[in-house]
């Protein structure tokens, strides 16, 4: 595990120590489902941060747990999580891939609503790259996804999103 960094403030330097504890813990007893959640915490951490590079590498290694244990549901929320902060640095080529990565996870479990969601942020990454015709082919997929699911808050979302579209184009 990488050394806390600077930024950190004391609370969170406190913080993080009890949930190393945690984590040596969770080793300790062969519990690799306890270790890949303690290793979530800890990413959460350093991304509130602004540790984004322990945080790359502790989601990570809890995704590689995941995996492992098959656990896709939560593999596909860190694969959101290290998305966003991929876009949080700049890198939305890999946020991009890795929510595509995200939906599909959730599609081969069938969660629909949670396939939407991660489609929807990958939508907006292309709405930010200005990249408005493969916005708008996300955000319509989104969009008849979200009415098969009966969601009006959702669907108007969509609804706005495309028409940001439209009005730039």
């Amino acid at each position: 595990m990488a050394d806390p960094q600077p930024s950190l403030t004391s609370t969170a330097r406190i913080t993080l120590s009890k949930w190393q504890r945690s984590l040596a813990q969770y080793e300790q007893d062969a519990d690799e489902a306890g270790v890949a959640e303690a290793l979530q915490r800890i990413a959460s951490l350093y991304r509130v941060n602004g540790a984004y590079a322990e945080a790359l590498d502790t989601y990570a290694r809890s995704l590689t747990i995941l995996d492992r244990l098959g656990r896709h549901a939560q593999a596909a929320h860190v694969l959101g999580e290290l998305s966003g902060i991929n876009l949080q640095l700049g890198r939305p080529n890999e946020a991009l891939d890795l929510l595509r990565q995200g939906a599909l996870m959730h599609q081969q479990l069938g969660d629909i609503s949670a396939t939407a969601s991660t489609l929807f942020a990958a939508g907006n990454v292309q709405l930010q790259r200005g990249l408005l015709d493969d916005a708008l082919d996300y955000f319509n997929h989104v969009l008849s996804m979200r009415e098969r699911l009966g969601s009006p808050v959702y669907t108007a979302d969509c609804l706005i999103r495309r028409a940001v579209i439209h009005l730039a184009q």
